[in-house]
């Protein structure tokens, strides 16, 4: 019987040598032997002829392999001899990975090595040179380590070996890597200021610090921050230095003013900054503010001035503020010094219509900041147009007038120079009394008899026909000529003019009014009139219909009500055309017509009464009502309606202003009055809910031809030769009439079609009997 024994053993290949057998046999010699391998991998078998003494054969790392060996000769095989057990070594370890370094350390690690039948949980890791020791570390259970002791800023070679079963020379070595420990970072060097702060730069100044490590310092870092303060001012730069230089400068540009900054310098090499110096701590100086920001706001006679104070305040408190204003029409340059928190002032005793010039100059200990941007504004005129116009005399217009205490100011559409009685003139149109030295007057807009004409001027580019209010404001002192008769005293007066765009917004862009011995320019008013459309539960218009969005139930009426925003007997609101729509849009093309040229629509597939107008060109309010519906082909939950309206408004007073409504049988379509402009008023979405009754039992569901439901809905459908229009519910001829696939042709004429079929067969046999 042969014996085995190893003789190399690698990862990945066993070597064994063994001793042939002695004796032989009696009969036959040994022809070859026969080498079985086991492993966790399976087993292999190896002849070797017999004068081979060893066998190398292929292995998995870390893995444990037994084997057996037996002679042959011509007889067969004798007995396997005892088995020889042995362990291949681990493979090659990945290379390690960087983490980290400092000037005397670095930190690796690796990724763990499983193979074979046993765990790796040992490794030898290895770095050179290596000034005290050999070098070598061994680490059981993690995949890390840190080398320790070594020199800044060096290269070091790191080697990470997996351990086998038994000897630890039995390893495969990982690749090489290359490591650097961090360089020494260089000491801190010494600042100080050079020449004195300005109000928004420091100079500073250091000297080289020593040099320490292996790498030259060649950079250096200023670093700054403001100290205290409501805001943080901070920042650094970076600097390259010549290695050989010793004395550096720098300045720190675009500070705040007065304020106080900690600066520091810190030295650096190509690799790292060292620790920062000690702070110096320096303030930059104070200056004159810069100018404020200003606003203007004109009154009658006085000017408000407002102001934000400078971004850039000099650095210490504004005391004071100067305020100048000047005007050509009025002589001299005047000003004012005020302390205030408020940042505002009031400019009095200023002549109205006259337009100024204004500046203001913030003041702190160290002196006056330069002028403000000049600012420009008018005084005002006393004349506000609204719907209620504000007349405000001063003590300077009554001097004008020649008004005393106890006389009254009338207003009226023309000046008037005799009047029957002067109580016969309405309260609402006399200023009370003069008490002191102003009046105030408000009144309606339609009141006292105001002129009203139609005057076309262009508003942005486009010509508009406008209402022109016209009113005289003059002095009621009255000449006593009888018992009866009294005369007025037109010494003094003024006109006035409120200029309204028919779309409803107040225009009055040009107002000057015009005073009989002195012209006084109006400055402008707007305004607009309120145009509201609202939808109610009730002709009572009390309770308007609520939900988000509101919803009225099919077959129900829906009352809706336009308003204007002002109460008079002389505006006349008009609803030219009203009509709902599926969509938000006015054009959208699925539409029902409610008011048709100022009157119920006269829709053919609607019952009598379905539309009602109970109130249309009676002064500030329209009325109407129709009954809900739903659209012809649209499913329940995209059952929605907006209602849009067409107005005008007019004055009757004018011979073009108003039209008449007719809507009787013999009513025609009327013009819109010349120059006119409509204003739209749009009111939706409104949710349409069916109750679930048959919705064609009543005016056949609004279709005019064949009404159907589906899905709870109405779907209209034509007889045969028509087709179905765009409004979903009205038929018209189809010229192109003939049979398609996805027409749907009511069975009532299929009979109609079999009838005149049979009637064509007959005829046609009669004829060939009578032949």
């Amino acid at each position: 019987m042969p014996t085995m024994s190893q003789d190399f053993v690698f990862s990945e290949s066993i070597t064994v040598s063994y001793v042939p057998a002695t004796g032989g046999f009696p009969c036959c010699e040994i022809t070859q032997y026969e080498i079985l391998v086991n492993s966790s991998n399976g087993n292999q078998s190896f002849i070797n002829n017999p004068l081979d003494v060893s066998l190398t054969f292929s292995a998995l790392p870390n893995t444990e392999y037994q084997m057996f060996i037996r002679a042959w000769n011509s007889e067969g095989p004798g007995r396997y001899s005892l088995g020889l057990t042995v362990f291949t070594n681990p493979g090659s370890v990945g290379p390690a990975r960087y983490i980290s370094s400092t000037v005397h350390s670095i930190t690796f690690e690796w990724d763990a090595l499983v193979q074979g039948d046993f765990i790796i949980s040992n490794y030898v890791v290895s770095i050179s040179p290596y000034l005290s020791g050999d070098g070598t570390a061994f680490v059981s259970g993690k995949t890390n380590a840190t080398f320790t002791m070594l020199e800044a800023n060096r290269q070091y070679a790191i080697v990470v070996q997996a351990e086998g079963v038994f000897e630890l020379g039995s390893k495969n070595a990982s690749s090489v890597v290359f490591m650097s420990t961090a360089p020494s970072a260089p000491p801190s060097p010494v600042a100080s200021t050079a020449s004195p702060p300005t109000t928004s730069m420091i100079t500073i100044e250091w000297s080289c610090a020593e040099f320490r490590g292996c790498l030259d310092i060649t950079r250096y870092q200023i670093n700054w921050v403001q100290i205290g303060g409501n805001q943080s001012d901070s920042g650094s730069e970076v600097i390259d230095t010549d290695p050989d230089s010793c004395e550096f400068a720098y300045q720190i540009s675009g500070l705040r003013i007065n304020t106080f900054y900690s600066i520091s310098i810190t030295a650096g090499n190509d690799q790292v900054f060292g620790p920062p110096s000690d702070p110096i701590e320096i303030c930059t100086n104070p200056a004159v503010p810069d100018p404020p920001s200003v606003q203007l706001h004109h009154q009658q006679q006085a000017i408000i001035v407002e102001w934000e104070p400078p971004i850039v305040g000099g650095g210490v408190e504004i005391t004071m503020y100067n305020i100048a204003w000047s005007s050509a029409s009025d002589s001299g340059h005047k000003q004012v010094t005020v302390s205030n928190s408020n940042h505002t002032a009031v400019i009095t005793g200023l002549l109205p219509v006259t337009t100024y010039e204004v500046t203001v100059q913030a003041i702190n200990g160290h002196g006056t900041s330069s002028v403000s941007t000049t600012g420009t504004v008018t005084t005002g005129s006393g004349i506000i147009c609204t719907e209620a116009p504000i007349i405000r005399l001063t003590a300077e217009d009554l001097a004008r007038f020649g008004a005393v205490a106890g006389d009254q100011i009338v207003v009226s559409s023309r000046e008037i120079n005799y009047q029957p009685a002067a109580n016969q003139l309405t309260s609402q149109c006399k200023i009370p009394a003069l008490v002191g030295g102003a009046a105030e007057f408000h009144f309606n807009l339609t009141d006292c008899e105001p002129l009203v004409g139609f005057v076309v001027d262009k508003f942005d580019g486009v010509d508009n026909t406008t209402l022109l209010y016209t009113y005289t404001v003059q002095l009621a002192r009255f000449t006593v000529l009888s018992n009866v008769v009294q005369r007025f005293d037109p010494t003094v007066s003024f006109d006035f003019h409120c200029v309204f765009n028919r779309s409803l917004a107040v225009v009055s862009d040009n107002v000057q009014p015009n005073i009989a011995k002195d012209l006084v320019a109006m400055d402008p008013g707007h305004g607009q009139f309120d145009l509201t459309l609202d939808f109610f539960t009730s002709d009572h218009y009390n309770t308007s219909l609520v939900g988000s969005p509101p919803t009225v139930e099919v077959l129900t009426f829906v009352f809706a009500q336009l308003s204007l925003g002002v109460e008079t007997n002389n505006v006349v609101l008009q609803a030219e055309y009203c009509w709902a729509t599926l969509a938000s849009s006015p054009e959208d093309p699925v539409s029902y017509p409610i008011i048709v040229d100022g009157c119920p629509a006269d829709n053919t597939y609607d019952e009598p009464g379905a539309i009602l107008v109970t109130r249309n060109y009676q002064l500030n309010t329209v009325q109407f009502q129709f009954k809900a519906f739903v659209w012809a082909n649209i499913p329940d939950r995209d059952q929605t309606m907006f209602v849009h309206c067409n107005t005008m408004v007019c004055d009757p007073r004018n011979e073009e202003g108003c039209t008449d409504l007719n809507c009787g049988s013999s009513r025609k379509r009327r013009n819109v009055p010349v120059g006119g402009k409509i204003q739209r008023v749009t009111y939706g979405p409104i949710m349409l809910i069916n109750k679930g009754e048959d919705l064609c039992a009543e005016a056949n569901g609004g279709c005019e031809d064949l009404c159907v439901v589906e899905n709870q809905s109405i779907k209209c459908l034509c007889t045969a030769g028509q087709k179905l229009n765009i409004d979903g519910r009205t038929c018209s001829a189809n010229k192109y009439y003939g049979a398609k696939e996805n027409q749907e042709v009511p069975q009532f004429v299929y009979l109609v079609l079999v009838a005149v079929l049979l009637v064509a067969l007959v005829g046609l046999s009669i004829h060939k009997k009578q032949s």
